[in-house]
């Protein structure tokens, strides 16, 4: 019997020594964690965090913050990172769209998975931007929807411009410089050493700038089609566009009221050069400008004053880095043009001009989306006898060249009194 207990006793301890040894004093579980407050929010950037309150006893391999536009984002979702060796870290969130909300949460990793913290949600504001064009609209204003304004430069210093392009004829006026710019084409026959008969002058077509497509200058006007491009003919053996004595000679009053004859001879495309004269109406301040070079140039345009025989250098900024030009044109949409204020897109910019009863909550398609450079315009603003009305109720959507899509609604427009206009700017 004694036998008996013992053994039992023996197999008793057995067991218990058989599990205390067999038991881990620390199972690894997944870590413990929380998500700071949200903080700095601006249109395109946060600051959030993470506190570890609980590595779960394995070491962390990873932690961060999840991003994403619906509730509970996980590592599967936009997923900035931390690799400082802190349990508390500090993440700057950027590249956001303005007035978007997005959720975030906290998150660490460890042998055995990922522990989350609480999902927190935010809105990133809608970006109000102002453009000041100056007393007068003084200025052009170069904007890009990404980085905001890039270039503000004096309006009236420039008569003429001439395409960079390789490729293009386009030559514009500055029809909004002052008094205006006006170009005619002169009817009769013509050698540069002779006199300029103006009889009949003021029944002479004017010619204007397109307001739909930059390549149509004022003096593309008179064009007639390939290889015609109103001030030349295109050479099909030397690629130049090129205007013999005798052929197309254009009349221009400038601001100043000074009127000239104008002798656009030479456009070497493959070089990016022009060759053209100017004089007084008598020929007397004759100006001959040979090879003038815009080669190298990033600028749409090189813009020219005829008043100060110069070369305006860099007016423009580099073509590639903005979308939306706020300036003064002629409208000539009607049968009676005349100067107005507002936005021409850059070559390649979309946009759409829609009507809409809620702003916020618009709809469109991708064939809605027109190439003409004055989609948006001038019209969205009214005068109201003292002040300016802006249409609460009109909406554009602009795309750059990068296919970026963005959601422009006016404000506020100021007059000629200071040229300050306000609007809402948002990445769709």
């Amino acid at each position: 019997m004694k036998i008996k207990l013992l053994f039992a006793s023996f197999i008793i301890f057995a067991i218990t020594i058989s599990i205390f040894s067999c038991k881990k004093e620390d199972n690894p579980i997944i870590p413990v964690i929380t998500t700071t407050e949200i903080t700095n929010i601006t249109d395109t950037s946060a600051t959030t965090g993470g506190k570890i309150t609980s590595t779960g006893g394995a070491t962390i391999k990873l932690k961060g913050i999840c991003i994403g536009l619906s509730e509970n984002p996980t590592i599967n979702d936009s997923l900035p990172t931390d690799k400082s060796a802190s349990d508390n870290f500090v993440i700057n969130l950027k590249g956001l769209k303005g007035g978007v909300t997005y959720y975030v949460r906290a998150f660490a990793t460890n042998s055995v998975g990922v522990g989350y913290g609480q999902s927190i949600s935010f809105s990133t504001v809608v970006k109000n931007q102002t453009i000041t064009l100056g007393a007068g609209y003084a200025n052009d204003v170069y904007y890009s929807l990404k980085n905001g304004v890039v270039a503000t430069v004096p309006r009236t210093n420039w008569d003429i411009a001439f395409s960079v392009s390789t490729r293009s004829s386009s030559i514009i006026i500055n029809e909004a410089n002052g008094a205006g710019t006006i170009l005619k084409l002169y009817p009769k026959t013509w050698t540069w050493a002779g006199a300029i008969d103006t009889t009949g002058y003021s029944t002479w077509p004017r010619l204007a700038n397109s307001n739909t497509d930059w390549e149509v200058g004022a003096f593309n006007a008179n064009a007639t089609g390939h290889p015609n491009y109103g001030w030349g003919i295109y050479n099909a053996v030397n690629h130049n566009i090129e205007n013999a004595e005798g052929g197309v000679l254009y009349i221009i009053k400038l601001s100043n009221g000074i009127f000239k004859k104008i002798w656009i001879e030479t456009k070497f495309s493959s070089l990016q050069k022009y060759s053209f004269r100017y004089a007084n109406i008598d020929g007397s301040s004759p100006q001959i400008v040979s090879n003038m070079s815009l080669a190298g140039s990033k600028a749409n345009y090189g813009y020219y004053s005829l008043q100060n025989n110069q070369l305006i250098a860099n007016r423009e900024p580099d073509a590639t880095t903005w979308d939306l030009l706020f300036t003064k044109w002629e409208d000539i949409s009607s049968s009676k043009p005349y100067i107005v204020t507002g936005v021409l897109q850059n070559i390649g910019v979309k946009a759409i001009d829609l009507t809409v009863s809620d702003p916020t909550n618009i709809t469109y398609t991708d064939n809605q989306f027109s190439l003409d450079i004055n989609t948006i315009g001038y019209d969205w603003k009214s005068f109201n006898g003292t002040s300016y009305d802006v249409a609460t109720n009109r909406v554009f959507v602009v795309k750059n060249v990068a296919g970026k899509v963005y959601k422009i609604i006016f404000t506020s427009f100021a007059g000629s009194s200071t040229g300050v206009l306000a609007f809402t700017i948002k990445e769709l």
